[in-house]
This record gives C-alpha cells, structure tokens and sequence, in this order.
C-alpha cells in the first residue's frame, strides 16, 4: 500500500513527543491509517489531560476532562483557533493536525505544528461542512474531537451511496445534541441506524438523559403511525402536530431509503424538506412491508417501523414458519397446528438430542406439516470454517441428507451462528463456502442446493459471491454487529425473529425459535419414496435463479460506481443486456441498445466462469437445455423499449451510450415479428435467385422438421432447412417467454424472481398471455385481431423495418411480394392458434 507522507509525519511526531511516557503505545511508522494511530492519538490527547490511566477508548472521563480543561463561559468547551500573533505551541494542536491528516484535510504544513492558526481552522470548518453541521467556526467541540479521533469518514466512500451521505449529514445538523457527530460516509451502518433511532426518540420527545438508540418499549409506545391517526402520544403525552409529523415522516423516508427501498428526488444538499407521505413514499412502504413479509397497508405502523430499525423486527408478530432443535413428537407436532405453523426447520445432525430423528421427517409430512433442512456442527469460533471442513461438511450434510430421503434439490440452510467480523469473514466463512460450493456442484453433482443460516452482513455477502442460494437469516440475535445497519438479503427465504422458550410438554419443557417464510423458495414436502418422478428442472431452475441473483447484484453495484439512478427496471435492463452480448449486431443496437461492454468486463473481472450467458441454462419441458442469450436479448428489447417510452425526459434514463435512435425501436421487432421479417427476406432472396418458386410457398414457424423444408423449399436439385427458411420452436417460444417474463418485470419483480415465478408458476399459460399481449382483445374474434396485427408488421414501413428488410416490393422479380408477407402472417397465426388450442 501506498504510503501517506502526512500519517507517516503525524506517526513519528506521535513516538518523538510521547515514547516513554506512561500510557502510551508507540505507533509503527508505516504511513497507513488505522485503529493503531487513532488510538495513539487517543492516549496522547488522555496524557494531555492528566487522565492516570490512559486507553483507547474516548469515554466518559475523557469527556469530562476535555470538557473542564477547555470549559468557556456561556459556550460550549472547545479548543479555540489562536490569535495570529499568539505564536505558543500546543501539544493539543498537534493532535488535532495529526488526526485531520489521517481524515484526509490539509491543514497548509505537512506535520504536525502544534499551532492553530487559519490552516487548521479551515479544515475544521471543511470537516463541519462535510458533516453536515450549519457551525461555520473552527471551533474544536467534545463532538468534533471525538469525530476526529475515530475511523468515521465524512466524505462518500467508494462504495458510499450519495442519498445515504446527504441523510446521515441531514441527522447530523438536526440532531446533533442527541447523536454527536455520526459518520457521513454515504454508507448504511450500525452507527447510521441508531443515528436515525435517537432522531425518532428526539422527535417524540425524549430527553437527551433519556434517549439511548435502542428502540425499546417507551420509543414503541411514543411511536406515531404515518400518516397520523392521533392515537399515539408524544413522550409528553401530547398528541402530534403537523410539522412533528412532517419531520418523522422524512425520517421514515430515510429509513425506506436504507433498508434499499428508492425514494428519489427527496433528498438534496439542503436536507430533506419534503415531509408529506406522497405516493412515491407510500409505494415504497407498500414494497418494503411485501419484502419483509409483513401486513401491508398504506401506512406505517408499529410492526412496519420495527421491521424498518429492527433487526428482529416486531417479534409479537405471527409466522407460519419456526425451526427448534427438539424432535418433532406428535405431540409437539400438534402444538405446532394448534398454533397455526406450517413449516418447521430440523438438524440434520449435531448429536442425538438435536438431530433428525429416523421416521421423523414422515410423521412431520404425513401430519400435514412441511420442514427445511438445517446443518450445523460448529460452535461460535470462526476457526471450524475452513476449506477441508467445507467440503466435509458438503459431504456429510449430502449423505445424510439421502439416508432421510430428502428429494434432490431441497436447500440445506448451512450455519454460520456467530457473528464474525469482515475479516473474519474473508479470512474463513468465503473460503469455507466457496469449498463447500465446490463440493456439492462438481464433485457431488448438484443433488442438493446451498442456503446459509447467518446474520445480514455474512448471508449478503455469501449470497452475492454465489456460493449460496439463498438465506436464512438470524435477526434475532439483534445485538449482532452483523445485523444492526445491514439490509436484509433481496434473496432472503427464512428469518428467524423471536425465542420461545420452555414450552410444556409430557417429556418437559422445549423451545421453539419463530421463522418469517417468503416463498421466494420451497420446502420439503414430500420425500424421494413418495414421488418417484422429480422434475429435476426445478434444480436448475434454483440453480439459474441463484446466477440472476448474482449478477443483478453486480448490476447494482456497478450502477452505484457510476452514480447512476438505481432502480428494479434499470438493474433488471442491464443484466439483460449482459446475457445478450453475444447478440450485438447494429440491428439489435437499434431494437434493444447497445451491449455495455464496460459492464461485461466488470462482471468478468470477478472471475467467476459460471456466470457466462452460454452457463446459464433454461431448462424446462419442450426445451432443449438452452443458453440464456437469445431470451435475453429479446427481453433486453422489451426492457428497453418500456424504459424509453416510459421516461419523460431522456436524460433521466441511465446509461445513454445503449441507445440510438429511439423513433425506429419497436419492441415486437426485437423478436417475433422482426423473425418473421428476416424469413419473408430470404425467401423473397430465394424466388429472386430462382432456388424456389413461387407456387412452393412455406414457411417452417413454430417447428423444426427439416422434412417439410426439403419438401416445399427445394427446386433445381437445391435443398434448404428449416433454420434457413424457419422460425423454429425454440425461437419461437424464447421470443414468447421473453415477452411474458417482461410483463412480470414490468410489475416491478427483479430479473431473477421473474425468470423463477414464470417458469414455475405461469410457463403453462404463455401462449394466453402471449396472446394478450399482441392484441389486448379487442374483439371477439382472437384471430382476426392476431392476423391484423401480425399483417401490420408484414406491411411496416418505418425505418427500423427497411432496415430488417425492404422485401416485400415487387422489385425481386415478376411476382407478388405481398402475398409472401400475407401468407407469413397466415401462417404464423394458424401456428400460434393451434399452439393456443392445444396449450402446448
């Protein structure tokens, strides 16, 4: 790592002016900032103010010395700039140089000087300015030494988002007295989330003394619905007035904003003014409360708000889902239904006492009941992680997995139930998953899926390297550094929120853990026995879900980097685009954008092959194992035609390099129609050439038998193929795939749970839906209306249709040009009825 020639001359005045002195840890002189060098500006500052035992902690005695040792008549105690001809030298002064060197902020010298002259001054002032603060002195109070004696940043980090900084310098100017000096960081943290919860408790009422960042019972209680009900009390037992409502309505905006719920253009440099709950801020709750699997309503109430500032969330509220360590006995089955639960997790091993039990798995099915498989034989150190325990692991949890007959596919929540670190994250937790990945895909042929079991910060993590599927998450250890100001995963599938303990039975008492369940994926509900024939398809499907995933994440990430505005149809438009690279001719520019080739080189530099657009398979009856590319592209189009006829400006649409001429983009042309237009230019090509003639007129749509094609697209010894002259089966459903997965997106899903619900939930109705789509019935007669439409294409004369073809003009030979192109149109729709009629 580079060296910083300031933190190295702040690093070596440390050690010349406090080696020896009781207390004080000499710093390596290295020139990098970190922890060692903040708390060796800690201890000299504690040495400076007589404190006997100096420590890296800035608490309350060193509070309390700063505060007398700099205390100022009707002022709050500061460290003052000095006079210009004051020209004494103060230890103090140094520290406060040093510490704005390892902040980044010149002060006009390159060491500390132990003068504080107008250098330091305007640094404080640009340090003030970056936190928000509306203080234009070069005062140094107790909140402004403490900010600078941290690791908090105050301006955006690389992976800082700019609406998160203008927040969290928004809490800083308001609620100063309650928060001090919080990190403006642009980036969501532990900090930024009790910042937030002191903002509420300030705006409810509570006393400084009071106040603490938790959300407890008397925050609960004082905490109002949005929009108002004039029910709940202020700490004062008041009821609220408009601009106390206004100002805990932007707190609830900011709480959206963090939880990854967009509301844009209510953030700017001047705070966030805009207090009224408006329709952006309402539809944001209503995704946020659908997210979290929690009642949705237009409006924000208790539950909502915990959910919101929570971990756990509201832990009074109901679940259908729980996992417990305690044999699943009828008994305990039944207190399961008495109280409404559905789904219960069960060890697969960890002793007798703990694990699943032989036969248990049947008694949980036949009761009604369904369950997920948990694997854990670690305790709370990091160092069980390893990459040989990974793949043990793999093969144990496998095995064992078998012997209970659990149908292949089912996820197995693999736990992590501790709270590491980011090192110790990258350190054992990623390569223990990635051998554990390894294990199960390639060398134990993917017969089961991976989940993780952790906090927020690790299943994020996990998830988005694509070493897991999905996540059970363990919100309710609240206190853990990995959940407090971390969103929850967007793949999330369990969460588990509230302990029940000793609960009465025959054999004593047992405890239950409760589970929110989204249905993103499925349960064990039947075992191998039961149903012999598996349709193996969903395990792909997981599989192609889990890679979506993936690269939306990276979307996003690489959206952020760009500052660009990030939301679901945008990210969804990218990851498109991306699967789509292989179709890059300028005819797809024109109907669906161009490739962003900087965005395929992010992706690949992460190095992970798998995520190829020719490894990521569809697989589904009536398919052939098929690349994602061509579906891509078609809905790339579709993605990208909605974006633009949906965007008031084009300069709000991100990514303008992907677009060209947008009055010659049509959707339709990017895939069944503009297929049809290439195969009326071939054959017209092949009249003209005289390979065929006229009165053999046949188009292969919908189907993939050369048979016909040598048949009716042959003269003069020449034979032709279906791919030649066709528009075979496989296109043809990708192009009507691609338009029902649009429509799901178009509903706001993401690309990855669009891709999942369609082919699992709505694939046997596409042809309805297809149908739809084209014409919107507009009359009775469905095939009238489709010959219409399907004519129209075939008579296009816009730009972007000469440019697919200028066929059907009586310019190839002596012949009718426009009865190729009616005969198309006859042809395409007698296909698409028969396909319609039969629910193919």
């Amino acid at each position: 790592m580079a060296v910083d020639t300031y933190v190295l001359n702040t690093q070596k005045w440390l050690n010349k002016t406090y080696n020896g002195k009781y207390g004080y840890n000499s710093v390596e002189e290295n020139g990098q900032t970190g922890w060692n060098t903040i708390y060796a500006l800690i201890r000299a500052l504690q040495i400076e103010l007589g404190i006997s035992e100096p420590s890296n902690n800035f608490g309350n005695q060193t509070k309390s010395k700063f505060n007398e040792k700099f205390k100022r008549e009707g002022k709050k105690s500061a460290v003052v700039q000095q006079e210009d001809d004051d020209e004494s030298s103060n230890n103090v002064y140094g520290i406060i140089q040093g510490a704005l060197f390892c902040k980044g902020y010149g002060i006009g010298a390159n060491t500390p000087t132990c003068h504080f002259y107008n250098g330091t001054g305007n640094a404080i002032k640009k340090l003030k300015s970056d936190a928000g603060l509306d203080d234009t002195t070069s005062d140094v109070t107790l909140n402004i030494m403490k900010a600078l004696l941290s690791m908090d940043a105050f301006v955006k980090v690389a992976n800082g988002d700019f609406n998160v900084r203008t927040i969290q310098q928004y809490l800083n100017k308001n609620y100063e007295e309650y928060i001090g000096i919080s990190p403006c960081d642009g980036v969501y943290s532990r900090d930024t989330n009790r910042a937030l919860i002191y903002a509420i408790q300030a705006e409810e009422g509570l006393t400084t003394d009071v106040a603490n960042g938790n959300f407890g019972p008397t925050t609960q209680r004082c905490c109002p619905t949005i929009p108002y009900n004039n029910v709940e009390k202020n700490y004062k037992n008041k009821e609220y007035d408009l601009l106390e409502i206004g100002k805990i309505t932007i707190l609830l905006k900011a709480g959206l904003y963090f939880n990854g719920f967009a509301i844009y253009n209510q953030f700017n440099a001047g705070g966030m003014t805009n207090g009224s709950f408006d329709n952006e801020t309402k539809n944001a709750l209503k995704k946020f409360q659908e997210h979290y699997k929690i009642p949705v309503a237009e409006k924000c109430d208790l539950t909502t708000w915990m959910s919101i500032l929570v971990s756990s969330g509201d832990t009074s509220r109901s679940s259908i889902a729980c996992d417990t360590r305690f044999e699943m006995t009828d008994e305990r089955i039944k207190y399961l239904k008495d109280n409404k639960y559905q789904i219960v997790g069960r060890y697969l091993t960890g002793g007798d006492f703990k694990e699943l039990r032989a036969g248990e798995a049947d008694r949980i099915l036949s009761s009604g009941l369904k369950f997920f498989p948990i694997f854990q034989e670690s305790g709370t150190d990091v160092t069980y992680f390893t990459e040989a325990r990974g793949k043990k692991d793999a093969q144990t949890a496998t095995t064992t997995a078998k012997n209970h007959r659990i149908p292949r596919g089912t996820i197995i929540y693999f736990a992590v139930d501790t709270d590491p670190q980011d090192w110790a994250i990258n350190s054992y937790i990623l390569p223990y998953f990635k051998a554990l990945r390894d294990e199960m895909t390639f060398s134990l042929g993917n017969y089961y899926n991976i989940g993780i079991y952790s906090t927020r910060n690790v299943c994020n993590k996990i998830t988005k390297k694509g070493y897991a599927l999905t996540s059970f998450i363990s919100d309710m250890s609240t206190g853990f550094s990995g959940n407090m100001g971390f969103k929850i995963p967007d793949n999330w599938n369990f969460d588990q929120f509230y302990e029940i303990k000793g609960i009465n039975g025959s054999t004593g008492k047992w405890d239950l853990d409760k589970d929110s369940y989204s249905e993103r994926f499925p349960v064990v509900t039947y075992l191998d026995k039961d149903n012999p024939n598996i349709d193996n398809s969903l395990i792909y499907l997981d599989l192609l879900k889990q890679k979506l995933f993936q690269l939306y994440e990276h979307a996003k990430e690489y959206i952020k980097s760009k500052n660009e505005k990030e939301n679901v149809q945008n990210i969804n438009l990218l990851v498109s685009n991306y699967l789509r690279q292989a179709y890059d001719s300028t005819l797809w520019s024109m109907v669906a954008g161009k490739v962003d080739w900087d965005f395929v080189n992010y992706v690949n530099s992460f190095g992970d092959s798998t995520l190829k657009p020719e490894k990521i398979i569809i697989p589904k009856k009536g398919y052939k194992n098929m690349s994602i590319s061509h579906l891509a592209a078609t809905l790339n189009a579709r993605i990208f035609v909605f974006i633009i006829d949906n965007a008031s400006d084009i300069k709000e649409i991100p990514y303008p390099s992907l677009y060209d001429d947008l009055d010659m983009i049509s959707d339709d042309l990017a895939g069944w129609a503009g297929d049809l237009l290439q195969m009326g230019s071939v054959y017209c090509g092949a009249i003209k050439g005289k390979e065929v003639e006229e009165e053999d007129l046949y188009f292969i749509i919908g189907g993939d038998d050369d048979a016909l094609a040598n048949k009716y697209l042959s003269s003069d010894g020449k034979t032709h193929s279906a791919s030649e002259f066709g528009y075979d089966f496989e296109d043809w459903n990708q192009d009507i795939d691609a338009i029902n997965i649009a429509l799901l997106m178009g509903q706001g899903k993401t690309i990855y749970d669009a891709f999942y619900d369609y082919y699992t939930k709505f694939y046997e109705i596409r042809y309805d839906n297809f149908i739809n789509e084209i014409i919107h019935y507009k009359n009775s007669n469905i095939r009238e209306e489709l010959l219409n439409q399907v004519k129209y294409y075939t008579k296009l004369k816009s730009p972007i249709a000469t440019y697919f073809v200028n066929h059907f003009e009586d310019k190839y030979g002596d012949y009718d040009a426009s009865k190729i192109g009616d005969a198309l149109a006859e042809q395409f729709v007698n296909k698409l009825m028969d396909y319609y009629d039969k629910k193919i």
